[in-house]
């Protein structure tokens, strides 16, 4: 080895970038230390199994190396998977962040790699604020609520926070009210009032789960409203705020307990007496349960109660005489539902009284019991007397028990810190112990919410929308991963730089003078700018981006920054101007259909009236005067021309049902069963035919057209009986989950199954010309009218068993 390799041998194993040498079929020919040592290899000869394309990321973009002879890239290396995998064993652990370089040399591929795990940390430990802010609102449900419909097109996440795993497939404000509870319902419905006023809708309530349990819902929407000032539809969001607040009521209900109980150490440190201990606890006690009267009962040394302090509102109700009412309530013998509470140790929520087993009778004047609940005072395990609280409105929960039961420990520590300093002592761990307990769930809450972040950052990397965070002159301060590739950057960093070289606006921006007016937009009403505009890509193709920021406050500077999302709509718009092109081509063809219509209308009847007016006027003339063939031939064109004739009337009637049908409304479609059957009365009467019918449901579609389809389908069974028996048609529906389905059944001859689809062709028939009446556009007339209202038909029959005929119209006005 020359003096040169032997430099090149130096350089390259105290490189401090990891090297490996691949052959062209991707086989391994050396590595450096560095590349070992991050890599996690213990031994080159382990590894030279893998090959160089096993790595999924350089697998991936092979092409883009073969064809650029670089490439760089930056991924994780995940340890645990390559050793769960088979590739080698590692001798590291965990994951690192690599940045990897790969370049084609006359003979080989060479890799450089470098550990940059820690600056990947510093990087998204400074996007840790702007990130989780993002994040936040991408955890909200969205909802469209058309006010004309009533029905909402939502998230799955606005599903999930009602309550739902799978989203829904309807969603109405009618079927929303049915699970808000009863309470807040009229809560809601003013709000939506005065949104239809102010155009903003916010409220908070309370909705039930299908699973029973009850969560807070928090809505914010806006109001939109027609040309007219009209409102015609309501978009916002949805976020369950549940656990915040059952927090903020937890920690209500926490500080009234432990304000109440403050009172009482309180009064023990400042007042002369216990007696005044005693009634300051009555009257906590009494705050916290809404009560209207209460005592303290104290177990004396003959295991009976004395009083030791009676709520004032109790003695303002009782019209007993105080001094006979005070020995009434000394040396009592412990007795009825409040003696339970003595005897068993535990505590008790009466609220009948009046039916309880152990009900005794009141003092005179005592003023009467509705509910009643007793809490033991305890000193160890030993109960040393009681808490009667009486008369809350509406009677005691469990949650009035577990306050008093945590009053009643306040209670008795604050009696023992008046009667000496070591209770006072054993009160003050209590309350450290308390504390100690808010720092431990303190902790957890902290270590939930870094959890929550790591989640928010993996959202933000991989968000299916560009996400930016910038400055207000134009200079991007981050942007994730999809908004680089929407515009075309090889990487976050590499938009980043490229932008900011000179500005957002001169850059991305196909207009630069339009970004001043969204700015001014955007910061006048302090809320979401939504604007669709185009942008220039890195490799000069211009997109149509559809943009929303916002203002997202100062930076450490004091530097006004903001935050948006922006999404490539470039496809949608083109679809939707090939809409518009779709739509003005029906339109020309409507037209050239009715100018169709027109001539077939006019100018073909015409001269075929002139051929039926002169035909019955030879048939007049010479019929039964020249031979029986003549008298045939006549009968032939004056049959042909009527049935002509019929035959054009048809068709001009089937090319009508597109171009000059009504509007839809709502009506009773058993109205235009009748009306059909009106049309049909000299016909049904001529054949005795019997004809019943379901109560029929209101339906939205065109009364005329749905007329013209019960007349068809009758009028087709009334020519096609069997003359063998009385027909009989039969008229139901049924509802089916989107659309009712409607049946017209009969007993007539029947057809056979392959012909079930042709006879809905126009002028199709099944039998010879003169057998049967018509001309075979009846039925073909009734697939057209049932297809304009986007529904279906077709017939169930068997020779000889008669005919069933299905059509459906659609349960949603569309």
């Amino acid at each position: 080895m020359n003096k040169k390799d032997n430099i090149f041998k130096e350089i390259f194993d105290k490189s401090p970038l990891g090297i490996f040498c691949y052959d062209k079929k991707g086989n391994l020919i050396d590595a450096n230390p560095t590349a070992l040592k991050i890599a996690g290899i213990d031994s080159i000869d382990n590894f030279k199994k893998v090959n160089l394309f096993d790595n999924p990321d350089i697998a991936l973009k092979k092409l883009e190396l073969l064809e650029k002879g670089l490439i760089k890239f930056q991924s994780q290396l995940n340890y645990d998977d390559i050793k769960n995998k088979g590739f080698y064993v590692p001798t590291r652990s965990g994951t690192a962040f690599i940045d990897w370089t790969v370049s084609v040399t006359d003979s080989n591929f060479l890799v450089q790699i470098q550990d940059i795990t820690e600056r990947e940390k510093d990087v998204l430990l400074d996007n840790e604020e702007h990130l989780r802010l993002a994040l936040e609102s991408a955890n909200l449900g969205t909802w469209d609520l058309d006010l004309k419909t009533d029905v909402a097109i939502r998230s799955l996440r606005h599903d999930q926070i009602w309550g739902f795993k799978k989203a829904q497939a309807e969603w109405r404000f009618e079927k929303a009210m049915k699970y808000v509870l009863p309470e807040d319902r009229q809560h809601i419905l003013d709000a939506y009032t005065i949104a239809m006023k102010t155009g903003s809708l916010k409220h908070i309530n309370r909705v039930i789960w299908p699973d029973g349990s009850i969560h807070w819902i928090e809505v914010d929407g806006k109001v939109h409203y027609d040309n007219k000032g009209h409102p015609v539809r309501v978009m916002g969001v949805v976020g369950d705020i549940t656990e915040h607040k059952n927090s903020e009521m937890q920690i209500n209900r926490q500080n009234k307990l432990l304000n109440g109980i403050n009172k009482v150490f309180q009064q023990s440190l400042t007042c002369e007496t216990i007696e005044e201990v005693v009634e300051k606890c009555l009257e906590v006690a009494e705050e916290l349960t809404g009560s209207d009267f209460s005592f303290i009962g104290e177990v004396n040394e003959n295991g009976r109660l004395d009083d030791r302090a009676v709520s004032p509102p109790g003695g303002d109700a009782c019209t007993a005489d105080p001094k006979k009412a005070r020995e009434l309530l000394s040396d009592m013998e412990i007795v009825s539902y409040w003696g339970r509470t003595v005897k068993e140790g535990r505590s008790q929520i009466v609220n009948d009284p009046d039916s309880d087993p152990d009900k005794r009778g009141i003092p005179e004047g005592h003023p009467p019991i509705k509910s009643f609940l007793g809490v033991p005072l305890k000193q160890g395990n030993t109960t040393i007397g009681l808490i009667a609280l009486a008369n809350k409105e509406g009677g005691y929960t469990e949650e009035d028990k577990d306050n008093i039961e945590t009053l009643s420990v306040a209670f008795v520590e604050a009696l023992k810190r008046k009667q000496a300093e070591i209770e006072l002592k054993n009160t003050l761990d209590h309350l450290e112990e308390q504390v100690e307990e808010r720092a431990l769930k303190l902790e957890d809450a902290y270590e939930t919410l870094k959890e929550k972040e790591i989640k928010y950052r993996s959202l933000y990397e991989n968000a299916p929308v560009g996400i930016f965070h910038s400055t207000l002159d134009g200079k991007y301060i981050d942007v994730n991963p999809e908004l680089a590739k929407l515009l075309g950057y090889d990487s976050p960093e590499d938009l980043v730089s490229t932008a900011n070289k000179a500005s957002i606006a001169d850059i991305i921006y196909v207009n630069k003078d339009l970004r001043p007016g969204f700015l001014k937009s955007a910061l006048k009403d302090n809320a979401w700018f939504k604007t669709e505009n185009l942008y220039r890509r890195k490799d000069g193709k211009i997109i149509i981006g559809d943009l929303s920021f916002r203002d997202f406050g100062k930076d450490e500077n004091g530097n006004p920054t903001l935050e948006g999302f922006m999404t490539d709509i470039t496809k949608r718009k083109k679809a939707e101007e090939k809409l518009k092109e779709t739509i003005s081509e029906l339109e020309r063809s409507n037209k050239e259909l009715e100018s169709f219509a027109y001539i077939t209308s006019h100018d073909l009847q015409e001269p075929l009236r002139t051929i039926a007016s002169y035909a019955q006027l030879i048939e007049r003339r010479y019929k039964g005067k020249l031979d029986s063939n003549a008298d045939e031939f006549i009968e032939f064109m004056v049959d042909g021309s009527r049935r002509m004739k019929q035959m054009i009337q048809g068709l001009l009637d089937y090319s009508r049902v597109g171009t000059r049908g009504h509007e839809f409304t709502e009506f009773e479609s058993e109205d235009a069963l009748n009306y059909a059957l009106s049309n049909l009365g000299s016909a049904v009467s001529e054949v005795d035919a019997e004809i019943t019918n379901d109560e029929l449901p209101v339906i939205f579609a065109d009364k005329g057209q749905i007329v013209r389809v019960f007349q068809n389908l009758i009028g087709n069974a009334l020519k096609f009986r069997n003359e063998r028996v009385q027909l009989k048609i039969y008229i139901s529906t049924h509802k089916e989950e989107n659309e009712y389905v409607f049946s017209v059944s009969d007993n007539g001859i029947g057809l056979e199954e392959q012909y079930s689809d042709q006879i809905f062709e126009v002028f199709k028939r099944l039998h010879a010309i003169g057998e049967y009446q018509g001309t075979g556009i009846g039925l073909a007339i009734v697939k057209r009218i049932i297809d304009r209202h986007g529904g279906r038909v077709w017939v169930d029959s068997e020779p000889g068993e008669g005919s069933t005929f299905y059509f459906t119209i659609p349960l949603e006005k569309n």
